[in-house]
């Protein structure tokens, strides 16, 4: 019934936001059957480019609904939170499941994960940078703490190389051997020691 309830709102409340030439797009309605103060309560969020006089709306609403009404503007990220969806990376987006970032997203995060420079890729739903860089940056920020840089010879099970890449997500480097490249957990690798050096 109450989700009967929120969609019927809905309906009505972009209904009646086409009859006002309003610039809003509904998100999502809350609905409270009873309460204390009041039989029934509607919470519309709406979605504007701007600052929205929405009196005669809100008027017309609680005439329509018979309801306390309140409208509440939110943005893009809010709004990509309420309606949900996956993400490029194909599971269900960051904001919708742990909230937007309580801070804006900067974009030197995309340069320190070394994603590449295509605003295209690293855009949410929401049209803004994914919420996942801010999320997954202290990650990053371990790895290089523990990980060698590039260019480093090291030593693994396989024989010595150079590291060439980091792989993150894995907590691994690549390594290029002579003859092959391979990917090593940064547990089994180790900074070479320079010819002739004592054993630790």
């Amino acid at each position: 019934d109450n989700r009967r309830r929120r969609a019927e709102i809905a309906a009505v409340a972009r209904r009646l936001i086409a009859r006002h030439d309003l610039p809003m797009r509904v998100v999502g309605v809350d609905f409270v059957d009873q309460s204390d103060h009041f039989d029934q309560q509607a919470v519309v969020y709406f979605e504007a480019p701007g600052r929205v006089d929405f009196r005669g709306l809100l008027t017309d609403l609680a005439r329509a609904l018979q309801a306390c009404i309140d409208l509440r503007q939110v943005g893009t990220r809010d709004a990509a939170a309420i309606l949900g969806g996956f993400g490029p990376c194909g599971r269900e987006c960051c904001c919708a499941v742990m909230g937007p970032p309580r801070e804006s997203v900067p974009p030197r995060l995309a340069r320190e994960q070394a994603l590449p420079n295509n605003p295209s890729q690293l855009q949410g739903t929401c049209g803004r940078l994914m919420c996942c860089l801010t999320y997954e940056n202290p990650l990053y920020v371990d790895f290089k703490k523990r990980a060698p840089v590039l260019g480093t010879r090291v030593d693994t099970d396989q024989g010595q190389g150079v590291v060439v890449a980091h792989s993150v997500p894995q907590d691994a480097v690549v390594v290029q051997l002579e003859q092959e490249r391979l990917t090593c957990p940064l547990a089994r690798v180790h900074p070479s020691r320079p010819t002739g050096s004592p054993e630790p």
